[in-house]
């Protein structure tokens, strides 16, 4: 499908680093969460509804670690304060930038970040290992009543 794209500038686009934010959500677990952008290549990415973009200040963040960061319990906590509504919940770009985001050196980040992931890896490969694990459980046992 052909999309006209004439419209979006250069800074619109994503790029490594970026994050997009949840502005909206009916509860509190999922108001103000984020993922970030990794390994964009040559891809055209924009944010959808409901989201915020945000693009951290270049070469003083490591790639990886403002999506941890997102995920803590002390920016969360924040998040849900400044979130407003009562059927659903909103989260302007305003109010977002008055969350305190603690940053320790880009080297600091970069090995929480490459230490979560691996921790992600970890976790990705035992869910792949309890998977075959059950797929085998469950052959033996309709081996058993044939």
């Amino acid at each position: 499908m052909d999309v006209n794209t004439s419209k979006i500038t250069e800074r619109q686009y994503c790029k490594n680093g970026d994050l997009i934010i949840a502005d909206a959500s009916e509860d509190y677990a999922d108001i103000g969460k984020a993922i970030e952008i990794v390994h964009v290549g040559n891809e055209k990415i924009v944010a959808g509804l409901h989201t915020i973009h945000a693009r951290l200040i270049e070469n003083q963040n490591a790639i990886g670690f403002g999506g941890y960061m997102l995920r803590s319990e002390r920016v969360r906590a924040q998040i849900m304060t400044i979130a407003q509504g009562t059927k659903v919940l909103g989260l302007s770009s305003s109010k977002l930038a008055s969350v305190m985001i603690p940053f320790p050196s880009k080297e600091i980040q970069t090995k929480i970040a490459n230490f979560l992931s691996a921790i992600n890896k970890k976790i990705d490969h035992t869910k792949t290992q309890i998977d075959k694990a059950e797929q085998w459980k469950n052959g033996l046992l309709q081996q058993m009543f044939v």
